[in-house]
């Protein structure tokens, strides 16, 4: 679930703790000489006093968060909701489990459901708790819900807790391109009231999705502009070249903003940005969804219905129904994210293991001279929030503290077989990585594998033209 909210602020710098010590004068001399005895014993007595001070100021709790390991073990309660997609080992459950286990024997945190869910309850029980102040240690919650549980007073600040328990690598990381103004959305009056649930923006960028081997069918260059797509649309519908009944050009569902066939991208390539709150030419904020450009893209939009460019029958279809018709060679343009290739294109292009289309992949296309700009949300798919009353918010850093040092060796490849205790059953089930008690991704993943995939791919395919745009038979 993508949350978005405006930034709130930047992350708070580390505090700086001055500790100061007082010694004793030394003691005059009565013969006016002084043979260093008394300094050397002064000096003595300011370092032994040093060690005391530093002993007594040693944090234990600290200590146990940067040896990975509390001891005695602490209790966390949080609150969760179910996953359809996950079964239990048998004599497992959501509050019995291996992964549980994992967290109390290596980390030393007891982790207790105060409530399991299903998913489509889980936003009701979240606002309960919040209304009547029972809250667990520890819930994922939406921008909504943090806001009214910092109104109430019921959220911790986790500013200093960052400060205090976080590995070098946390704070390196929230401190992040992108992750520091994600963690600015936690942000109120310079405090951090949660940890967000960050996720790359670039998972949500759009694409254009047309026939390519249409366009060679029908001898059409790929398009260029907004006007070009309208044209290639048109042609598709005029030249029938599925072949298979009749064609439209343009795929869409009752759903106009839809993450597949969507029309978010058709929009922006007119410089229009429905939902979102945008800066006009005077710097002054407005509402995207009625400024002039929505009009002239809604015109288009309406002449191409007219003309009978678009399935008329997409009001009543979600985006699987309308991928019959791409399946039956009946559509030859589609809007989307990224993954449009994985679903739900992939299940109309494959069929008995070969790909029966070419699909081309587009950037998004502009109706004028001035670049279309992608709308994309800021990558934030919630935020986890530990409750004012909780007992050892310590374990809240340490779980965060782990699933950072998880993603550096994630990245880096190496990854011990100890660590599947955390994400997998004994019987080797991965979908127990749903009952880890924090995630959040690394926002920078997908723009680092978009420097190294084409320098990947060159190396191994040196004559191959880049940019790449036929992908379904990539996957």
């Amino acid at each position: 679930m993508t949350r978005n909210r405006k930034l709130s602020g930047l992350i708070v710098s580390m505090a700086v703790f001055l500790l100061s010590a007082c010694s004793n004068p030394a003691s005059p001399s009565t013969s006016g000489t002084n043979d260093g005895s008394a300094s050397t014993q002064n000096t003595q007595q300011s370092s032994d006093s040093a060690a005391q001070d530093t002993k007594q100021t040693t944090d234990p709790v600290a200590e146990q968060v940067k040896a990975g390991k509390f001891s005695p073990s602490i209790e966390l309660t949080i609150g969760r909701s179910t996953h359809t997609g996950l079964t239990f080992d048998q004599g497992e459950s959501y509050d019995k489990n291996s992964v549980y286990d994992a967290y109390e024997q290596n980390l030393g945190i007891t982790l207790k459901n105060m409530w399991v869910v299903d998913p489509a309850q889980y936003d009701q029980k979240v606002q309960t708790s919040i209304a009547s102040n029972t809250l667990p240690d520890l819930m994922e919650v939406n921008a909504v819900q943090l806001q009214q549980m910092v109104n109430a007073g019921e959220v911790m600040d986790m500013t200093d807790l960052i400060n205090k328990y976080g590995s070098q690598e946390t704070k390196d990381f929230f401190n992040g391109n992108i992750s520091k103004k994600q963690m600015g959305t936690a942000t109120f009056d310079g405090k951090i009231m949660a940890i967000p649930f960050t996720d790359s923006p670039y998972n949500f960028s759009w694409y254009f999705y047309i026939r390519k081997d249409w366009l060679d069918k029908l001898n059409l260059p790929e398009p260029k502009t907004m006007q070009d797509v309208e044209n290639i649309a048109k042609a598709f519908v005029e030249k029938q070249p599925g072949g298979a009944g009749k064609t439209y050009g343009i795929a869409l569902t009752k759903d106009l903003y839809s993450d597949a066939y969507g029309l978010i991208p058709f929009f922006n390539g007119y410089h229009a940005y429905p939902g979102q709150w945008i800066k006009d030419a005077s710097g002054k904020m407005v509402y995207g969804s009625i400024q002039p450009e929505m009009k002239t893209a809604l015109q288009h939009l309406q002449d191409m219905y007219n003309s009978g460019l678009i399935d008329p029958e997409f009001s009543i279809k979600d985006p699987d129904k309308e991928n019959e018709l791409v399946a039956n060679n009946q559509l030859g343009i589609a809007f989307g994210k990224f993954w449009l290739t994985s679903w739900p294109l992939k299940q109309a292009v494959i069929k008995n293991g070969k790909a029966d289309q070419v699909w081309g992949t587009y950037p998004l296309l502009s109706a004028d001279d001035k670049p279309a700009l992608v709308q994309i949300p800021l990558g934030i798919n919630g935020y986890y929030a530990v409750s004012k009353n909780a007992k050892h918010p310590e374990a809240v850093i340490a779980l965060v503290n782990k699933r950072v040092n998880d993603m550096i060796q994630q990245s880096k490849g190496d990854v011990p077989d100890s660590e599947k205790a955390f994400t997998e059953s004994a019987s080797g089930n991965g979908m127990y990585s749903f009952l880890q008690p924090i995630v959040f991704y690394n926002p920078e993943d997908r723009l680092n594998d978009g420097k190294l995939i084409p320098q990947a791919i060159l190396r191994f395919f040196p004559r191959i033209k880049w940019p790449v745009t036929t992908m379904c038979s990539l996957i």
